[in-house]
């Protein structure tokens, strides 16, 4: 993805795509699989904007990140 088409990207877009992934993978995988996959493009995504020259994205990876950590924390 190229700095232009980062930039331009809506945060909610990518959101709704994972989501429809997760449900198209829940058809043929198991849960524990699909949500290794899930949860392996979100943290890509979050790096993604993590190194993004724009300082909207690079908070977006940071928020998005901790989320994460937050939910391991809780587990």
């Amino acid at each position: 993805m190229t700095e232009k088409e980062l930039k331009e990207i809506d945060k909610e877009i990518i959101g709704r795509v994972l989501n429809e992934l997760k449900d198209f993978l829940t058809l043929y995988l198991t849960e524990e699989e699909t949500a290794e996959i899930v949860e392996t493009n979100q943290m890509l995504v979050a790096l993604r904007f993590l190194k993004s020259t724009y300082l909207e994205k690079r908070l977006k990876g940071i928020s998005d990140i901790k989320m994460m950590i937050d939910r391991l924390e809780l587990a």
